[in-house]
């Protein structure tokens, strides 16, 4: 997998802003991030946020428009379980083409037990039909 095939979304930057150190730090090769949130004078805001050899970590409203094969979708639990949190939810899940990963603490009545719940009903349903 290319790292340019790989969009990480969180809900807002304050809650991740360490996250391109980490990555680097457990995979050195990956050294170009881009992050098109945060500040106005962010130059990654004003540019396509795909680039060869780059790894994308983008908030829900930075990332709207834009879809990757594999999307990370982190800190669901951080994500309010109202209608405006499921729509983020909703709105980052859907970048997805191919596979999505959804990880947050499965806290009772989070969007990640939830999450999870939606997913056991779709393997079990798959199982049944044999797909």
């Amino acid at each position: 997998m290319r790292p340019e095939d790989i969009l990480v979304v969180f809900r807002t930057d304050f809650d991740y802003r360490k996250l391109a150190d980490q990555i680097h730090a457990r995979c050195p090769k990956l050294t170009r991030f881009i992050k098109p949130y945060g500040s106005p004078r962010n130059s990654d805001k004003d540019r396509y946020i795909f680039e060869e050899h780059a790894f994308t970590l983008g908030t829900v409203e930075s990332v709207k428009g834009y879809d990757a094969p594999i999307v990370f979708l982190v800190g669901t639990d951080f994500m309010q379980n109202d209608k405006k949190g499921r729509a983020s939810f909703y709105v980052a899940a859907t970048r997805a083409k191919m596979r999505l990963y959804v990880s947050g603490r499965n806290a009772k009545g989070s969007l990640a037990e939830e999450a999870l719940a939606v997913r056991d009903l779709l393997f079990s349903e798959s199982a049944k039909s044999g797909a």
